[in-house]
Order: structure tokens, then C-alpha cells, then sequence
């Protein structure tokens, strides 16, 4: 991928509210079920991971977007599943030779690349902590119409929304967590009990950039990332074990998005 094959997707403010108010409702009722893959501690680690999935799901809805308009099919509802349930994959693409099961792996950078530090030599990271985790993962399809999966990665320079936390809402979301295996199909009682977590919008504009993608051909070119690696000088760096592969290396979307058009 080079530098100048980055598709920039910038979300104005109409479209942007759509999405993120979708996101945070699947992100509030999936949060009593959701893993602590970070490992964040205390009880401010419960807004951190919320924010996690508000934004993978703002990047989902994004992607969606940027797509759509140039014509890529995605089959609509594949891969999704009750709030209590993990997701089997972000979305399923219709390719040139078939269907395609593609997982979005978005991370938030707390700076702007530059010429020190250039968008291509950033990581493609894929989270490798135990046998059943994403790279563990990466060679399994759910559908049987399905011929590859492949990750896609995605990053974003400034959070679009602050979340708005009340101490109270720790209390009952310990409560909800256990007892959580009551209330599977009860949203409309989640949402109540954690109504007090509300959202703002920051920014009338989000831009996400839309780099490259992996799948079985380049597997091999993935290494691993202890904890706590780092990149651009310390300006980056993991939390938890991944696979690692710089993004000019990889193929970019722009370039699959020719070849299947």
C-alpha cells in the first residue's frame, strides 16, 4: 500500500448522528457481555471499553457508507446477531469471485502521521492473546457461501463524541453484568437501567482513513507484537499481544476496490 492509496472518508454531521446513535445503542445493551480485551482496571475501565465499541461500530457504520457509494454489494443483516452475542463479522462483500466475510479493526491514533512518522510504516494489528481470539480466528468462515475472510484497517485522528458518565451508572452496570443471563432478550430494561449514560456530538465532520487489507495471502507476512510495542517513537504503543504488519506491505483497498470493479 502507498500513502497516496489511503481513502479518506470524511462523515457530515446528518449521516455522522445516524451512526453513532445506532452504535451506541448496540453499545450500551452488549456491554454487560463484552470481554475485557484490554485489560483496563477500576471502574473507569467500563467507559473505555464502551467507547471501544461505540467507535468499532462508528467505523462499521462508516465503511458501510463509504462502499455503498462506490458501489460495492454488501448483503444486508449477514453477520449480525442478538445484542448477548458476539458479532461473526462486520460485513459480507460480494467480490469478484465471491463472497467475502471482512472484520474491521479500527484504531485511534492520538496524532496526525507525518513525514517522521508516515501513514505506511503504521501497524495493521490483529489481537493474538489465546487460541480463540482474532488472528487464532483468522482463517474461519462462518457462512458456507463464503470463500475468504479478511481483515480491513481503519483509523480515525479524534474521537466525533464524548461520552457523558455519571459515577451512579458503575453500581447498576455491575449489577447487570451479573446477573446478565436473565436478561437476554430484555433491551428495553438495559436501556432504562443505564439511561443516565448519554452522548455529545464533538465535531460536525469525522474522517476515517480506509488503508489496506489482509487475508489468506498475507497471513504470512504478520509477526508478533508483545505488549507495550511500539511505533513512531513511542508515540504508539499496544496494550495487548498482537500480529503486526506494516501497512505498506499489505494490499490497499483502493487497489481492491479497482480490481473488483
Amino acid at each position: 500500500m502507498k500513502r497516496t492509496e489511503i481513502a479518506i472518508h470524511t462523515i457530515g454531521e446528518a449521516p455522522l448522528h445516524s451512526i453513532l446513535r445506532k452504535a451506541f445503542r448496540y453499545a450500551l445493551l452488549s456491554l454487560p457481555w463484552t470481554i475485557n480485551r484490554m485489560a483496563y482496571r477500576g471502574d473507569r475501565g467500563y467507559q473505555q471499553r464502551m467507547a471501544n465499541i461505540l467507535l468499532g461500530k462508528a467505523a462499521e457504520g462508516a465503511v458501510r457508507l463509504f462502499l455503498l457509494k462506490r458501489g460495492v454489494c454488501i448483503i444486508p443483516g449477514a453477520g449480525s446477531t442478538p445484542f448477548w452475542q458476539a458479532d461473526r463479522y462486520d460485513l459480507k462483500i460480494k467480490g469478484a469471485d465471491g463472497a467475502e466475510e471482512w472484520d474491521i479493526k479500527l484504531l485511534r491514533l492520538r496524532f496526525k502521521p507525518n513525514d517522521q512518522c508516515p501513514w505506511e510504516t503504521l501497524p495493521a494489528l490483529i489481537p493474538d492473546r489465546h487460541p480463540r481470539d482474532q488472528w487464532a480466528l483468522r482463517n474461519l468462515c462462518h457462512d458456507k457461501d463464503t470463500i475468504r475472510k479478511r481483515y480491513l484497517f481503519v483509523y480515525c485522528t479524534e474521537k466525533p463524541l464524548r461520552i457523558i458518565w455519571p459515577d451512579t451508572v458503575n453500581s447498576v452496570l455491575k449489577q447487570l453484568i451479573k446477573d446478565k443471563d436473565k436478561l437476554r432478550p430484555q433491551d428495553d430494561y438495559i436501556l432504562r437501567m443505564l439511561n443516565e449514560i448519554k452522548w455529545e456530538l464533538q465535531t460536525a465532520h469525522w474522517s476515517v482513513y480506509l488503508t489496506a487489507l489482509a487475508g489468506p495471502r498475507e497471513w504470512p507476512l504478520f509477526n508478533q507484537a508483545p505488549p507495550h510495542s511500539q511505533w513512531c517513537g513511542g508515540r504508539l504503543e499496544t496494550r495487548i499481544l498482537n500480529r503486526s504488519c506494516a501497512l505498506y506491505r499489505l494490499p490497499s483497498l483502493t487497489a481492491w476496490l479497482k480490481n473488483t470493479q
